[in-house]
């Protein structure tokens, strides 16, 4: 599911791991944290799973509610998880960017088909006048 044999996957997870070590007292030492140092929750998914959740969000292209359903978690922790792990992957490989050139016309062009579509369709009606009022 995530796109990557065992072997590669504990490669990447090894990688990763010093830079989460290194990442993590940087943000917990940010000027606007409320609680003290150990305060607070404990992550509920190991580094590994976190990291294959992301790895899945990446090569499976779900929602972030599906993945929260599959990893029992709710999809604004998902979204939390992905926002950690992504800058750290980052350092790791270069993450592919699906960015898509469009001119201006061809923009315009989209616009209209996919707001302004006016096709008329049939509605089926009574036939009596009297009830055809309540349609």
């Amino acid at each position: 599911m995530s796109g990557l044999s065992l072997e590669k996957f504990d490669q990447l997870l090894e990688q990763l791991e010093p830079l989460w070590q290194e990442a993590q007292p940087k943000r917990l030492a940010r000027p606007d944290r409320r609680r003290a140092l150990g305060g607070g929750r404990n992550y509920a998914l190991p580094l590994s799973d976190r990291l294959l959740l992301l790895l899945m969000y990446y090569r499976l292209y779900v929602s972030q509610e599906t993945l929260g359903f599959w990893l029992d978690m709710d999809d604004s922790a998902v979204s939390r998880r992905i926002r950690q792990l992504e800058p750290l992957l980052a350092q790791v490989f270069r993450i592919p960017e699906h960015k898509i050139e469009m001119s201006e016309a061809e923009i315009e062009q989209l616009f209209f088909e996919l707001f302004f579509d006016a096709t008329e369709q049939p509605i089926q009606r009574p036939q009596r006048k009297a009830k055809q009022k309540q349609y």
